[in-house]
């Protein structure tokens, strides 16, 4: 019984080791797949994905947003950053396959095993513990032996899965690695290699007496200045310069590069420099001439102040603002070619002469204000004029060519030039505004004045006026219209001093319109048989003492001859065409010769000859209204007869004058109060 009891005893230690070893293993089992998923969470925290609380379930559900867990070989790096995040997401997410392999090679190990010993303790339990027959408890031994030698082999076999299972995932994810590592290398050293960048290389040197920037990528050179040490006379910029062998294109002069410069002779630069930049030679001395060539861009100020016996600018250039403002040229001036000429460019010039050729295409605002030139100023070309290009200009003679040359307002303002001679087609925007001249010629291309062109012109004495009067000493003698000019209109002559106005026997003006020659102080003038129409105001305030009308005129405007005293003859005997007289047209003047209508007269309007001294009148067949105070206030006398065709004689028509005998036609329907 002892013996028995012994081997039952045995038997059921060895029982609680297989459960003990059995709770050991699931223990270990727990845990390696602990340490698993410790491996596997941190690649679902890579960006692009998202942890998720799943409410149905203790556990937290971990859901990938995007396909960044995907190997790192089916995407292209591009720097190695992102390249080694693709590799840990390679190896988080093979190591989680590794693991799941553990997994699995363990749960299979373990189904056996613990099936096992499932089956040898259910036929334990069917045998109760009170029996006690040596059989019984042989079996019970051989059972416990069985269940541990079960249970050893299935802790081998976890083990041996689960180093196994380590093992492929360690080698899969270093495969892994690899690759994306060997995908991100060429990416990442293209990212680290250095970004080419053209860089240009300048040297300086000192080559016969001038600094130069060389530039070694384009070969060419910049004009720096000069070396100080050495005595600089004559600056002669070539075409090129050889440095160390190599023969460089020179293109530019650098600003201020020989600002205020003494003792020089002469300047000569090349037609391959392009620019020349601001105060480059400004304030510099030249004993002889200065020839630029080709200057695409003469820059700010490039030659102000600048002394100098001679200038002479060739090609086509840009001369800048205030380019050679206050320079003192003791000879020519010349500019070439179809530059441009810059705001105030040649500003308070001193000059013996100034040519600007007919490829001159812009003249700057002030471009030549305030300049003084000793001999002749000759723009031949056809050049846009800016406002005040020439204003308050001396000079003893103007020639302004060009047909289709366009003068803004006040070009020419306050100029003094004894002699001027204009030749573009149309003057206009008082662009002689004030002009002192002893005398004004215009050429064959002139057709249009208007806009106020020569307002206020007089001649060089500038003598006073004496108590608002006007003094024959600053007028100019005669101004000659030329046969070409068919228009003068807008206030053209408004103000002018002038002498007599000579118009050409030839002439083609049929145009003199508003206020053409008002306030003017020409007294006399012949008017052309080609002219049509006398507009409003055309000498109103002028001095004209006579006055004819040619065939072709029809018609004079209001107020065109109200001149408050000088007219005294008006002869309208050639005037056939003339179909109507304007109102106040002579009013207010001293005519005091008899006056004979033209026949084709159809209108004398309201106070046409009011205020006169006409001593008689005949009024033409034909006529058909004699308007308001029409003759009022004259000194008619003898008789007067109304054709039959005048059908209204308005109020006023013959007051205040000494008609001793009226004549009314039969077609008169209507006189106004006091009309005869």
């Amino acid at each position: 019984m002892k013996l028995d009891s012994k081997r039952i005893q045995l038997a059921r230690q060895a029982e609680q080791t297989v459960h003990v070893r059995f709770r050991m293993y699931k223990a270990k089992k727990r845990w390696l797949i602990a340490g698993a998923a410790l491996l596997f969470i941190p690649a679902f925290f890579q960006p692009g994905h998202e942890v998720k609380a799943d409410t149905s379930s203790p556990q937290t559900q971990v859901t990938a947003t995007s396909q960044a867990a995907e190997p790192a070989t089916s995407q292209s790096a591009v720097t190695s950053d992102q390249a080694t995040t693709s590799s840990n997401a390679v190896n988080a997410t093979n190591s989680g396959e590794a693991v799941k392999a553990s997994s699995a090679a363990s749960a299979a190990s373990s189904q056996t095993s613990s099936s096992s010993a499932a089956q040898t303790l259910t036929s334990q339990a069917a045998v109760p513990e009170q029996t006690t027959d040596a059989s019984q408890v042989a079996s019970r031994s051989g059972a416990a032996q069985s269940a541990a030698a079960a249970d050893q082999a299935a802790t081998q076999a976890a083990t041996a899965s689960e180093t196994a299972a380590s093992s492929a995932a360690s080698s899969q994810a270093s495969s892994a690695q690899q690759s994306a590592s060997s995908q991100a290398q060429p990416v990442a050293t293209a990212a680290a290699q250095p970004t080419v960048t053209a860089n240009t290389t300048t040297t300086d040197a000192t080559v016969d007496g001038l600094t130069y920037s060389f530039d070694e990528t384009t070969k060419t050179a910049t004009v720096t200045g000069h070396d100080s040490g050495a005595t600089l006379t004559d600056i002669n910029i070539g075409p090129t310069v050889s440095y160390n062998g190599q023969a460089y294109t020179v293109t530019a002069i650098q600003d201020v590069a020989f600002f205020n410069l003494s003792n020089l002779t002469s300047l000569h630069v090349a037609s391959t420099v392009t620019t020349i930049g601001a105060s480059a030679f400004a304030y510099s001395k030249f004993t002889g001439g200065i020839t630029v060539d080709n200057a695409a861009v003469i820059d700010k100020e490039a030659f102000a102040g600048v002394n100098a016996s001679a200038i002479t600018l060739n090609g086509a250039g840009n001369i800048g603002e205030s380019s050679f403002a206050y320079a003192t040229i003791t000879g020519a001036v010349s500019v070439a070619g179809p530059a441009t000429i810059g705001q105030n460019a040649f500003y308070g010039l001193k000059a013996e002469s100034l040519t600007l050729d007919d490829e001159v295409a812009n003249i700057g605002e002030a471009a030549f204000a305030y300049e003084t030139i000793n001999d002749t100023i000759n723009v031949a070309g056809s050049a846009t004029i800016g406002k005040n290009a020439f204003y308050g200009t001396k000079a003893t003679s103007l020639t302004l060519g060009g047909k289709a040359t366009t003068l803004a307002e006040t070009a020419f303002g306050y100029a003094r030039i004894t002699n001027v001679t204009v030749d573009a087609a149309t003057i206009s925007n008082q662009a002689f505004f004030h002009l002192f001249t002893d005398n004004l010629m215009f050429g064959p291309d002139v057709q249009t004045i208007t806009g106020g062109a020569f307002q206020f012109i007089q001649n060089m004495k500038d003598l006073p006026n004496i108590n608002g009067q006007d003094n024959p000493g600053n007028q100019i003698p005669t101004l000659t219209i030329p046969a070409n000019i068919s228009v003068i209109d807008g206030s053209a002559f408004y103000g002018s001093k002038l002498g007599t106005v000579a118009i050409a026997d030839n002439s083609r003006l049929t145009t003199l319109g508003f206020q053409a020659f008002a306030f003017s102080s020409a007294m006399a003038i012949n008017l052309p048989d080609s002219l049509e129409q006398i507009g409003d105001q055309a000498f109103y305030g002028g001095h004209l003492i006579q006055v004819a009308f040619g065939p072709n005129l029809q018609t004079i405007g209001d107020l065109a001859f109200t001149e408050f005293g000088p007219l005294q003859n008006v002869d309208f005997s050639r005037a056939t065409a003339l179909e109507s007289i304007g109102d106040s047209a002579f009013a207010y003047n001293t005519i005091n010769n008899a006056i004979v209508l033209p026949p084709n007269l159809k209108i004398i309007k309201n106070a046409a000859f009011v205020g006169n001294k006409i001593p008689a009148l005949t009024l033409n067949d034909g006529l058909q209204t004699i308007g308001d105070s029409a003759f009022g206030y004259n000194k008619i006398q003898n008789g007067l007869a109304v054709p039959d065709s005048v059908t209204a004689i308005g109020k006023y028509a013959f007051v205040y004058n000494s008609i001793s005998n009226l004549t009314l036609g039969t077609g008169l329907q209507t006189i106004g109060q006091r009309g005869v």
